[in-house]
């Protein structure tokens, strides 16, 4: 029963926040100046993969941030060092909803991003709440086989990625996707 009931909260919370209008604008991945990333913390070579993408991306002179929703049963045996990293912990940074803290995804929310790049492997509440929390210009996440197209209100660009989701080839497909979309946009 309380499970339904956070499910309705948790419904009404993301229809709450889609409605909110916002400046949407497709543009290359060379006019791209912030990047918000939203991942699950999951193992250590998972972490690798974004951190190395962050560092790529700060070389190229785009400021990245990212949040991170670490579950109740999973342990870091790894540091994250990323200094604008945010994690979002189940056990103690969640409402009775399942709703993330004020006070803990402020840092990442309060600030106006060119890109959003939901790099979650499985949809959750909380990817999605962190999507639509964000003031980004465009919102890209991939598509998954039960769910074409549904998250429509959310995200701007769902890139259909192989059988076997990696985050790596999701980075890589968002970045083409976005400079074919930029040059059919000058033209």
């Amino acid at each position: 029963m309380f499970n339904k009931i956070k499910q309705i909260q948790q419904k009404r919370v993301l229809k709450r926040l889609t409605s909110v209008r916002r400046s949407r604008k497709l543009t290359g991945m060379d006019q791209v100046k912030s990047i918000a990333l939203v991942f699950t913390v999951g193992n250590e070579r998972s972490w690798k993969v974004i951190n190395d993408y962050i560092v790529k991306m700060e070389k190229a002179g785009k400021h990245v941030y990212a949040v991170g929703y670490q579950s109740k049963e999973t342990e870091l045996n790894y540091i994250i060092t990323h200094t604008k990293c945010t994690i979002c912990h189940e056990k103690d940074d969640l409402n009775i909803w399942g709703i993330p803290k004020e006070d803990v995804v402020e840092p990442f929310v309060k600030r106006k991003y060119d890109l959003l790049m939901d790099t979650t492997a499985k949809r959750t509440f909380w990817s999605l709440y962190m999507s639509a929390r964000s003031a980004a210009r465009i919102k890209v996440s991939h598509c998954q086989p039960d769910e074409e197209g549904r998250n429509k209100e959310i995200y701007d660009l769902e890139i259909k990625d192989s059988e076997a989701y990696r985050v790596s080839e999701f980075l890589e497909e968002t970045a083409r996707c976005l400079d074919m979309m930029g040059a059919n946009n000058v033209s």
